[in-house]
C-alpha cells in the first residue's frame, strides 16, 4: 500500500451491530513499527448501545502482518456468545474493501478459541503459526507464537 489516506468509514451496520468511529490517527510511532489505524465501538444497531471494540490497522510490516494483525476485537463479557465480533470483523472487512487493501490478517494467540472461532466464522483461513521475533516489543509481553488467520479481499 501507498501512503495512508484517510477514508470517512460512515457507520458500517448489518442490522445487528453497527461500527461506530471512536478515533483514527496517522500520527503513529514508526520506530514500533505503528501504522495508521481506525478505532471503532461496536454497538447494538440503531441504539449506540457499545458492546465491545474493534481495531484496523491500515499498513504491512512485519509486525502487523506476523503479530498485532490487521484487526483486534474485543467484545464485553455480558455480550459475548452472541456473534457480535463475527459480524463486526465481516463489516471491517467491506469498509478495508474500500480502502483498496488487498489482504487482512488476524492474528490470536493459540489457546484463544474465541477469536479463532471469530476469525473462521468471518470467512478468515488459517495460515498456520508465525513465531514472534525476539525485537518484536509483543515479544516483551511474553508472545512467542500467534495463529495467523488471513482474508484476501
Amino acid at each position: 500500500m501507498g501512503q495512508f489516506v484517510y477514508v470517512d468509514p460512515g457507520i458500517p451496520d448489518d442490522g445487528t451491530v453497527e461500527l461506530l468511529l471512536d478515533r483514527y490517527t496517522e500520527d503513529v510511532d514508526k520506530a514500533r513499527s505503528f501504522v495508521p489505524f481506525y478505532e471503532f465501538k461496536v454497538a447494538l444497531s440503531g441504539t449506540g448501545k457499545p458492546v465491545g471494540g474493534i481495531v484496523l490497522r491500515v499498513g504491512y510490516n512485519d509486525h502487523v502482518i506476523m503479530c498485532a494483525g490487521h484487526i483486534g476485537y474485543g467484545i464485553d463479557e455480558p455480550f459475548r456468545g452472541n456473534g457480535y465480533a463475527s459480524r463486526a470483523v465481516v463489516l471491517l472487512a467491506d469498509f478495508a474493501r474500500k480502502l483498496k487493501m488487498p489482504q487482512l490478517v488476524i492474528t490470536t494467540r493459540p489457546d484463544n478459541e474465541a477469536s479463532m472461532r471469530t476469525a473462521e466464522k468471518a470467512g478468515f483461513r488459517f495460515a498456520g503459526q508465525a513465531r514472534v521475533p525476539e525485537h518484536d516489543e509483543m515479544y516483551a509481553e511474553g508472545e512467542r507464537i500467534m495463529n495467523r488467520y488471513v482474508l484476501d479481499l
